[in-house]
């Protein structure tokens, strides 16, 4: 009988029901794998295709919108970083509403909501037994509230996952930089790890100042995953965590390729926790933030390869905690918008900040901006023009899911084909301005380049084109009108596999990088600096010297607001003076400096820059000056600088640092980072 009914549901079907055994025979969870000695170049690639997300891990990249809320004595004293000597008695939220918070963070799509329980200054927001540096000596309920309990009950109530933050890093603990520290930090944990119900993630910075004895604290990370193991089990543990990591900026701005699967050298253990389940725990010791992880060349000579992926975080304002002076420098819906396709669309997970006020409230300027935004990404990826499309691969599987998605089947290619082309074809002309791709990462990561096409006057003509895609891939571009488009697999590490392709039509000019492109690449193509070699007399950060002298005229432009990918030149509290030799005598028409802004990474544009022009690199006749920079707009920014037309071979840099960063700025005190890409002349 169980066959007369599989016969009629049709032979198509059936192989669907196959292949999802197939998946469900794959569902192994692979978080690691060592490398062997005896491994080549193809087995530690196969390997890698095959490492799959934790169940932890999976349901966490799922959520794609997580939220941090910044609250504690700091939003009363307007400080980024307290120092832990701030009287308790001025903390006192009069409005406290623990579901106002909630909601709106629901409303705007958020799934999981990380508080700060404990930041630097080690002002606790819940009644610790063990300091009295906590809301019990504060004026707020009399010192009988409890933030912590009353944002759980409320993520609780709204069916919201709950997560929390607590700083390492105490500077108001007389404990701290002694071994009694760490018993210290243990009892916290405690306390809030079986008071609050379930927490599904762990937040862990690696912020390490010195205490009042001047030492450092050593802190006993594997001490206390194992710790938030057995108490949590449901758990992420992030950042300084073995299951996810930062992606290295905090610009809200990913990688263009991001792999979730990671070369280490660090040692990892496998153990079983108190309820009987296998854990692994590594301690990162190394921070990986460099332009580019996981590729084919850095996965061979390593000791292991682990899935850990990548969170990316931002403040909807430019500091972490509220600061009133702020209410007009709040990202717009637009611009979180842009910074959603550059997250979560690079295979990443958006940890959006939203501190509430000194009221105990998220201010009605940010709820306004985060009602637009999620309208804006509801109304962008409403209609998938996909949908309507027929489509054929001559050598894919479970070809008509990309177009009718199945639950629990994916496409993939036949054989061991790592390559296809994959071709839609619909009856009417469709006009669209971005793609989305999603690979099936519960059986790995394995697309490492793709390009796409659309047919127009009778050829095909490429469009974009990308390198990793993981859980999911956003890439936008300018408006095309066509009747047939393709997606070329050009390269894969296994048997690529798609659970998900998007086509859609943004309504609004979203991409700020892309204008800067626009805008820079005919300049570019006749840019008179290129392959010139600049002399320095302040050497930039060996951490980011963009190849020295050359990154500045390389004619490459960033593609990511990420002053990690690898094209950027920093300074750090240093003026960055240089100067530039044409060669010849060039007649200039116009210069174009290339900078960055985004002080919550203590990055700030120049104060001046002032450019003087040489005959023979002695004698000097200063040129153009600007003082002009926006601290409103962040990311990658440009400056045309106004001059007469002139004739010159030498021209003089003097771009002064913005200094020491001003209190009430995250990183107050601290020298500022200045950051430098291309110079255009023409």
């Amino acid at each position: 009988m169980i066959f007369l009914k599989l016969y009629k549901i049709g032979v198509c079907t059936l192989f669907l029901m196959f292949n999802f055994i197939e998946i469900a025979q794959l569902q192994t969870y692979q978080q690691y794998v060592n490398i062997l000695p005896s491994d080549n170049q193809n087995d530690i690639i196969n390997k890698a295709a095959n490492l799959t997300p934790s169940k932890n891990q999976l349901a966490w990249q799922n959520l794609e919108l997580t939220a941090f809320l910044h609250f504690g004595i700091n939003t009363f004293t307007n400080k980024e970083w307290g120092d832990g000597k701030d009287d308790p008695s001025i903390f006192n939220p009069k409005k406290f509403n623990a579901d106002q918070w909630i909601t709106t963070c629901k409303s705007a799509g958020f799934k999981l909501v990380i508080l700060t329980a404990k930041h630097h200054d080690g002002f606790c927001l819940w009644p610790s037994k063990f300091t009295e540096y906590s809301i019990k000596n504060s004026p707020w309920k009399k010192g009988k509230g409890d933030i912590v309990k009353e944002v759980a009950e409320a993520c609780k109530k709204h069916q919201i996952k709950f997560g929390l933050y607590l700083s390492p890093w105490d500077r108001n603990s007389k404990y701290y930089g002694t071994n009694e520290y760490n018993t210290y930090y243990i009892n916290q944990l405690n306390e809030l790890l079986t008071n609050y119900g379930t927490i599904d993630e762990v937040w862990l910075d690696g912020a390490n100042g010195e205490g009042e004895n001047g030492k450092k604290q050593i802190y006993q990370f594997e001490e206390w995953y194992k710790i938030i193991r057995n108490l949590q089990p449901s758990a992420n543990i992030a950042i300084k965590g073995p299951d996810i990591r930062w992606v290295g900026t905090e610009s809200g701005y990913g990688r263009e390729t991001e792999w979730s699967v990671i070369p280490i050298n660090e040692k990892i253990k496998e153990y079983n926790s108190e309820n009987n389940s296998k854990s692994i725990i590594f301690n990162p010791t190394k921070d990986l933030v460099e332009s580019e992880l996981g590729n084919r060349r850095d996965l061979l000579g390593k000791s292991a390869m682990i899935w850990y992926p990548s969170e990316t975080d931002v403040s909807i304002r430019p500091g972490w905690f509220y600061h009133p002076e702020d209410n007009s420098r709040i990202k717009s819906a637009e611009k979180l918008f842009d910074i959603y396709c550059s997250s979560v669309g690079r295979n990443s997970v958006l940890l959006l900040n939203i501190p509430p006020n000194k009221d105990g409230l998220i201010d009605s300027n940010d709820v306004v901006v985060l009602k637009k935004w999620r309208k804006l990404i509801k109304q962008s990826f409403s209609n998938n023009l996909i949908r309507n499309a027929t489509v054929k691969c001559k050598n894919g599987l479970n070809v008509n899911t990309l177009t009718h998605p199945v639950e629990n089947t994916y496409f993939t290619t036949t054989g061991k084909d790592t390559t296809c082309t994959i071709e839609f074809e619909w009856k009417n002309m469709q006009s669209f301005n971005a793609i989305q791709l999603q690979e099936n990462i519960q059986i790995g990561q394995r697309i490492e380049q793709f390009d796409f096409e659309y047919w127009t006057n009778n050829q095909w003509v490429k469009i974009g084109e990308g390198t990793t895609v993981g859980y999911k891939r956003i890439l936008k571009f300018k408006n095309i009108n066509t009747n047939k488009f393709r997606l070329n697999i050009i390269s894969s590490r296994s048997n690529p596999t798609l659970i998900s392709i998007g086509l859609f039509k943004f309504q609004k000019e979203l991409a700020y990088l892309p204008i800067i492109k626009d805008v820079l690449s005919k300049s570019l193509a006749k840019n008179l600096a290129k392959g010139k070699l600049f002399t320095f007399k302040t050497a930039p950060h060996p951490k980011y010297n963009s190849v020295a002298s050359t990154g500045m005229t390389d004619g490459k432009i960033p593609s990511s607001n990420s002053f990690n990918d690898g094209l950027w030149t920093g300074w750090s509290g240093d003026n960055s003076e240089f100067v530039l030799d044409l060669g010849d005598f060039k007649s200039i028409n116009s210069i174009k400096l290339l900078y960055f802004n985004q002080p919550s990474s203590w990055i700030f544009p120049p104060s001046s820059v002032t450019i003087y022009c040489s005959p023979n690199g002695v004698d000097y006749e200063q040129i153009s000056f600007s003082n002009k920079f926006d601290l409103n707009k962040e990311g990658a920014q440009y400056i045309d600088f106004q001059y007469k037309i002139l004739s010159c071979k030498y021209l003089k840099f003097v771009v002064n640092n913005y200094g020491i960063i001003p209190k009430n700025m995250q990183g107050a005190g601290n020298p500022a980072w200045l950051f430098l890409d291309e110079i255009i002349i023409n």
